[in-house]
């Protein structure tokens, strides 16, 4: 029998909470049960994204500060989240530091995926988040990056670094140059994410340290092996599906904005994992045509509505390409046959 994997939903790293922690208790406006519990955190545990979510938005509420992100970004110093610090810091290039990034980001943030393509004459690495963030989230996760990776960077690559954000920008630019340093900014973009000239991908990186980086990566492949499975993609996609296969109400643009990504991001994430999303739906109308025609309950108009088609004709034809029959000569054969 195969083995039943253990599914996580996704979490972040505690340590990311801390930058948080110090910046409302400094401007005293951390509640006493907040510290409390933060007090009482594990800085290995891991905290379920719904649950960091809103302690954010209760931050946003007592800070009234957009720039509480940005805020808590300037405290990270290198080290602060672990073993991928020092990972993406001690290898030998800055391709391979940012492969170490995309590879153990998971370690510290389930649902951000960290993504390095070379457009052009740019490298560009895309941060893309499996739920909708915040203003303050995206600064926090984006600001925060750069800041730790850049001071192992080659030099002059700060320098030449484009820094995209989802966000629409703000009045005044002058507190992101000061956490980033000199960096060519763009607010309301279509990702987020930095770029940079793609000759810098084989420079060496200033901390790089080759018997360090591979006793690291040793450790970390350890510490990613142990997490629990991740929901995949594919499995999120099904059940928005499952949910609405009968009322029709499960396109592609529908479900991407239900998973908080763009079509695009969504199609490739499913190629990603071998699929698209026309094959798991005809997956789950054959699986709920199969059940429902080999059992007497319904009629084979309504098992065509269950299975999620308009037009009978559509589902006859439909059929005959998954079985080779036509619903009424499987029912004869199948009777009795549904689980």
């Amino acid at each position: 029998m195969e083995a039943v994997r253990e599914l996580a939903q996704p979490c972040y790293s505690a340590r990311l909470i801390q930058p948080f922690i110090e910046v409302l208790e400094e401007n005293g406006q951390l509640p006493e049960a907040a510290r409390a519990w933060f007090s009482a955190l594990d800085p290995e545990a891991r905290v379920h994204v719904a649950a960091v979510n809103s302690m954010l938005e209760g931050a946003l509420q007592l800070s009234n500060d957009p720039l509480l992100g940005l805020k808590a970004s300037a405290r990270m110093s290198l080290g602060d989240v672990g073993v991928v610090d020092f990972v993406i810091t001690s290898a030998e290039t800055v391709r391979a530091s940012l492969n170490a990034a995309g590879r153990f980001l998971r370690l510290v943030n389930d649902s951000l995926e960290f993504l390095l393509q070379v457009e052009d004459d740019r490298a560009v690495v895309r941060l893309e988040s499996t739920i909708m963030v915040s203003p303050v989230a995206e600064d926090f996760a984006l600001c925060g990056m750069i800041r730790s990776q850049s001071t192992s960077w080659p030099e002059g690559m700060l320098q030449d670094l484009d820094v995209w954000f989802r966000h629409a920008a703000p009045a005044d630019v002058a507190p992101y140059l000061e956490a980033l340093g000199p960096v060519r900014l763009h607010f309301d973009c279509a990702r987020t994410g930095f770029g940079f000239a793609h000759s810098f991908l084989d420079a060496a990186l200033c901390r790089s340290d080759r018997r360090l980086h591979a006793l690291l990566l040793r450790y970390a492949e350890s510490s990613l092996a142990s997490l629990p499975q991740p929901e995949t993609v594919t499995e999120k996609v099904r059940q928005l599906i499952v949910d609405r296969l009968a009322s029709g109400d499960f396109g592609l643009e529908e479900a991407a904005r239900q998973l908080g990504m763009s079509s695009r991001t969504l199609g490739r994430r499913l190629a990603d994992e071998g699929t698209t999303f026309k094959a798991i739906v005809d997956s789950l109308r054959r699986t709920v045509a199969l059940k429902h025609v080999a059992g007497d309950e319904l009629a084979l108009a309504e098992v065509a509505l269950q299975a999620g088609f308009t037009e009978t004709p559509s589902f006859y034809r439909a059929f005959r390409r998954w079985t080779n029959m036509t619903p009424s000569q499987y029912r004869r054969t199948h009777r009795g046959t549904a689980v």
